[in-house]
């Protein structure tokens, strides 16, 4: 389909306007984290995580905060690679 200059031109346009809706996404995820730390929290004593298994996501022994600013990074690094390829299209 990226064969077709027409599909790349929509791909482009679509891209354009959905980029600057995840401009806000850094002040959604700090404002989701406000709600959900006192219950992460109790989460974490009723269901605690044990080193000695391997986990998925590689967060999962990390502290809340430093949980959610990965997580941040991970979007913004997925942002810039998809611009970056739309943009080299």
């Amino acid at each position: 389909m990226f064969n077709s200059p027409e599909f790349r031109a929509v791909a482009k346009a679509r891209w354009a306007k959905l980029k600057p809706k995840l401009a806000n996404m850094n002040s959604f995820i700090d404002e989701t984290a406000d709600k959900i730390r006192e219950s992460e929290a109790v989460n974490h004593e009723m269901w605690p995580i044990d080193s000695r298994n391997s986990y998925p996501n590689g967060d999962e022994l990390m502290e809340f905060d430093a949980a959610v600013n990965r997580m941040k990074q991970a979007l913004q690094n997925r942002i810039n690679q998809v611009d970056a390829a739309i943009n080299n299209l």
